[in-house]
């Protein structure tokens, strides 16, 4: 058995939103989409080369994917494809993902805590169950309107993981990302 995190995020943070948060920490490219006539000044996020995928033999899961454009280096060191299943359904009624627990997926566990609300366990093996704890936003679950515009901007204002991020993170139980 392996060391994991926990990453449960509260009802109302939806499987796209995390998938956006994921792919702009992991420092894919993304931009603003303009939501046309009829939302004037409202803009959706787009991240390239991110994919989510429901998963037929696990029906309470979903997998994220990210592969970087060709030619392009990931940065920071962070490696410029990965995966990690997203659970549907995890205690209290939250949603989340469980990935191993390295620098890496610690780092993106609290970009999605802060983003959405929620908690982060460092290590599912301790004694410890929550060691990151953030509010949720006014605005999760929000799906219209200047709600829905103010949690936007929280996704686009995730930071893209850097090297010393990843050199300085101390609760990893293993030596590198997966």
């Amino acid at each position: 058995m392996g060391v994991d995190i926990r990453v449960t995020l509260p009802p109302g943070a939806t499987l796209r939103a995390a998938a956006e948060v994921i792919g702009i920490a992991a420092g894919l490219p993304w931009r603003k989409r303009p939501l046309g006539s009829s939302h004037p000044g409202f803009w959706g996020i787009a991240v390239d080369d991110l994919v989510v995928r429901g998963i037929e033999e696990i029906p309470e899961c979903a997998r994220i994917r990210w592969t970087a454009p060709a030619g392009w280096k990931a940065p920071g060191g962070v490696p410029a494809e990965g995966h990690v299943l997203w659970h549907h359904e995890l205690e209290n009624g939250g949603c989340g993902i469980c990935p191993q627990s390295t620098a890496f997926w610690i780092c993106v566990g609290r970009r999605l805590v802060d983003a959405f609300g929620g908690t982060l366990d460092y290590n599912d093996c301790d004694a410890v169950d929550v060691d990151y704890r953030r509010d949720p936003p006014a605005c999760l679950g929000a799906t219209d309107g200047k709600p829905w515009q103010a949690l936007q901007a929280r996704i686009a204002a995730t930071p893209p993981i850097t090297a010393e991020e990843l050199r300085e993170e101390a609760h990893a139980a293993y030596p590198v990302w997966a």
